[in-house]
């Protein structure tokens, strides 16, 4: 039997019948991710980024990346992480078209990605169970992913074998990231 002992003050008790109260509804919170490693295995160029959290947005801008070196931006998930599909957009603000590919990993493994379906523009690399997709300059994408499980993210803008140019730069801003669940 555990005893406990301590104060404790209760105030401000309003008491109604039901319906007679009447509760602000609450807006579900949008989280702010926080990209926390920028991965630059097999590549020279850079990425960087600003995270703001007042918008909750964040702007990666990159410069002398790659094509096919699989130069990276990681996005820790984490406890973010309710039901199994994350939305999110993406919007083009550079120069150039941008293609990218996305992998979901879980329990800090990238490449265990676990992505079963993506919404229409995304196209699965079934072996990888992996998704890309092409974004035009000025242009904003919805992107929808149903997952197994994740708790990150891995973002290969304009380092994949499809990228435009040779060597790229650009800037990409990831916003409006939620969660729900699918049956």
């Amino acid at each position: 039997k555990n005893t406990y002992n301590g104060d404790v003050t209760i105030s401000d008790i309003k008491f109604a019948k039901i319906g007679d109260l009447n509760l602000p509804k609450e807006e579900p919170s949008q989280p702010s991710l926080n990209i926390i490693n920028v991965n630059l295995s097999g590549g020279e160029g850079s990425y960087t980024y600003v995270n703001d959290v007042e918008n909750k947005t964040n702007t990666i801008t990159y410069s002398n990346v790659e094509k096919d070196s699989y130069c990276n931006v990681f996005v820790w998930l984490g406890d973010l992480v309710t039901g199994n599909k994350i939305s999110f957009k993406l919007e083009n603000k550079g120069q150039n078209q941008v293609n990218l590919k996305i992998d979901l990993g879980d329990n800090g493994s990238p490449y265990n990605s676990n992505i079963i379906s993506a919404n229409a523009g995304g196209s699965i690399n079934s072996t990888e169970q992996s998704v890309s997709y092409s974004i035009e300059v000025g242009q904003t994408i919805d992107v929808e992913l149903v997952f197994s499980s994740a708790d990150s993210m891995m973002l290969y803008i304009d380092s994949i074998w499809s990228a435009v140019n040779p060597t790229n730069a650009g800037e990409v801003v990831l916003s409006n990231v939620s969660f729900s669940t699918v049956e």
